[in-house]
């Protein structure tokens, strides 16, 4: 049995909330995220600013998706009150990035500069030694997935360690051959 998807969920004030047949929507001033989910698999209840999930039967797939719906409303009612942000942290000489206006240009030693559209429910910040980016967004998706763009862009490699990794990231590094043991 889920039970992630007994959990209630409690929607704080200032959040709006709607709820019907096939999709559940949060609001928050300008910002929305709209979750679709079947009515038929999940039941939905609302009632004194409490949102409750219960299977539509006993199968196994309604209890997967009991629970998926329940953590994608509490993801989306952290994102739109508190928000998520992530940190790259970008290493290696001559290695940096720039904003111009909603593009990202990464240099990461190659012959040119890759160039990322931001997409717009992201917010994009980069100090000034352009060695570190700064994401957030209330889209925990989005931002996961653009995080995962970006790192893809130049990954970290086990030897110096050069590259891009999200910050708290492990990198296994690797030792490199030694001299001492070559052979003539």
């Amino acid at each position: 049995m889920s039970r992630i998807g007994n959990r209630s969920l409690t929607v704080p004030e200032g959040l709006e909330f709607e709820l019907t047949e096939n999709y559940l929507l949060f609001k928050k001033g300008e910002k929305s995220r709209k979750i679709m989910y079947d009515s038929k698999i999940v039941k939905v209840r609302y009632e004194n600013e409490i949102l409750s999930f219960e299977r539509g039967n006993n199968s196994k797939f309604s209890n997967m998706m009991q629970g998926t719906l329940n953590s994608l409303c509490y993801g989306a009612i952290i994102g739109l009150t508190r928000g998520f942000q992530k940190k790259l942290i970008i290493e290696g000489v001559g290695y940096k990035a720039l904003q111009r206006g909603d593009k990202l240009h990464l240099s990461l030693g190659y012959s040119r500069e890759k160039i990322l559209q931001v997409p717009g429910e992201l917010q994009l910040s980069i100090p000034s030694s352009g060695k570190e980016i700064l994401l957030s967004s209330h889209n925990k998706e989005i931002l996961g997935e653009f995080a995962a763009l970006v790192k893809k862009q130049r990954p970290v490699e086990p030897y110096k360690g050069k590259g891009i990794r999200i910050e708290g990231e492990i990198v296994v590094r690797k030792q490199g051959k030694s001299a001492e043991g070559a052979k003539k």
